[in-house]
């Protein structure tokens, strides 16, 4: 052999030796796991909590390690081989300790351990309620307070009054609000919980951006948006619906059809399906996000409806007219039998009642809605019904006032709703939440509209 191949030889298995070493002891180093938290910091009920790990894991032997004490049935979200999230299926119960290891055991991509069990105790916050107020004339900011008496108000956004609308993630850690600019438009914002790292997310130019929907599933948000029109300061094009990737920031339509409009996204719990309202079409579109299917729902409501907690049924009002009379009903839609039917409503005789704004509770086969009983009659009450029984409870009986704005919180202790009456001026708005368990409500806020729940 000749001095020269003796030397590559050499080299070659040089190298092979090396590489055996960098890949036995590679796999010797353990794998290390980090709370992406202080573990002080209360959680939300719905999970979301954030673990790093030291080196590229396997997802499935990494979740076989997992435990909760006491056990909670839960996912996992893989954003890449070293970050994950993991959730709760059902809302977890406020106040509760709870513990989260990872067990000893094989866990990296090329056999790494987790050497030593690593625990966190995290406690279960109350959930927070999340209100718009004006500050100044013609400007309005976002505010939280608590739910216990005299709960202070805390400004989240700092938008110099050019707040349009919010959204609060799916944990409560971040809400997404449209602002307005100075190009006549409006862009989307991020902003933490606490008021913190408040930055643009979405610069929007002169086309107006707002009406974000997070995925419950996924870094995806829906949201609609205006073309800016034949001048900045002019009337905006025909809204349609885009999605906006959190991690890359990319910005596309949902459908290719440049002409399909739509307002108002709501996704499936499940985070399978899409509704929108589509006025052009008559009535909402369900979208399944996976596959691309499309259907329309015909309804002249105006509303996105609310879906079931299993993801199975979207209930939505419509307008039904008689010989003599006219009102909205409350319909469901079984996705998977594909068969509507009427639920609350549909006595033509009379004057009849009309229903509204149908909301579902996110545990129960169960749905708030807004009745007219009088068509005549501007004002509107509160009710929850009971679908597996037919109970009715009465929220709101004042017929000088319209209920608004209404939601449950995660576990579906609470019902918070906005009450208002025609003048609209701002001390006029009253946040109302009920306490369900105790069939009692409690005056939260004067002067604050459109109140949602901040997890």
């Amino acid at each position: 052999m000749k001095k020269f191949d003796r030397t590559v030889l050499f080299v070659i298995l040089a190298s092979a030796v090396l590489l055996a070493v960098v890949i036995i002891f590679g796999s010797l180093l353990p794998v290390r796991v980090s709370l992406d938290q202080p573990q002080e910091q209360p959680i939300s009920p719905l999970g979301g909590i954030a673990f790093t790990f030291s080196r590229p894991v396997n997802s499935t032997e990494a979740s076989a390690l997992w435990q909760t004490d006491p056990q909670i049935p839960g996912w996992w979200q893989w954003q890449d081989e070293r970050h994950a999230i993991w959730h709760a299926n059902t809302p977890l119960s406020v106040g509760e300790n709870i513990t989260l290891t990872f067990l000893s055991g094989t866990a990296g991509k090329n056999g790494e351990r987790i050497k030593e069990a690593q625990s966190w105790t995290l406690t279960v916050r109350q959930p927070r309620i999340l209100t718009l107020k004006y500050i100044q004339e013609d400007g309005q900011e976002l505010f939280s307070l608590g739910l216990e008496e005299n709960s202070p108000l805390q400004q989240i956004t700092n938008s110099d009054g050019r707040i349009l609308n919010y959204a609060a993630s799916p944990n409560g850690e971040q809400i997404i609000f449209s602002a307005r600019n100075d190009n006549f438009g409006a862009d989307l914002w991020i902003v933490n919980r606490d008021g913190s790292e408040q930055h643009m997310l979405l610069e929007c130019g002169s086309d107006r951006c707002g009406a974000a929907a997070w995925s419950p599933v996924s870094r995806e948000v829906a949201y609609t948006r205006e073309a800016a029109g034949l001048t900045p300061e002019g009337a905006k094009g025909a809204p349609r619906i885009w999605m906006l990737n959190l991690d890359s920031l990319e910005t596309a339509p949902l459908f290719e059809d440049d002409q399909k409009i739509g307002y108002g996204p709501k996704w499936s719990p499940n985070g399978q399906w899409l509704s929108i309202w589509d006025g052009a079409s008559g009535g909402v579109t369900l979208v399944n996000r996976k596959s691309g299917e499309t259907f329309l729902l015909e309804s002249s409501s105006g509303d996105t409806g609310c879906w079931s907690p299993d993801s199975k049924s979207l209930y939505y009002a419509n307008l039904i007219i008689g010989e003599s009379s006219f009102h909205n009903v409350v319909l469901r839609a079984d996705i998977e039998k594909s068969t509507i039917e009427t639920v609350l409503g549909g006595n033509l005789e009379g004057e009849g009642m009309s229903y509204d704004n149908p909301e579902c509770h996110p545990l129960q086969n169960v749905v708030a809605a807004s009745i007219q009983p009088n068509t005549k009659i501007p004002g509107k009450l509160l009710t929850i019904y009971n679908m597996d029984t037919q109970e009715e409870t009465p929220v709101m009986n004042d017929m000088t006032k319209f209920g608004s704005h209404y939601s449950w919180n995660p576990g579906g202790e609470y019902f918070l709703f906005q009450m208002s009456i025609v003048s609209h001026k701002e001390e006029d708005y009253e946040i109302w939440v009920r306490d369900i368990a105790g069939g009692q409500n409690r005056l939260l806020l004067s002067g604050g509209r459109t109140p949602s729940w901040l997890p």
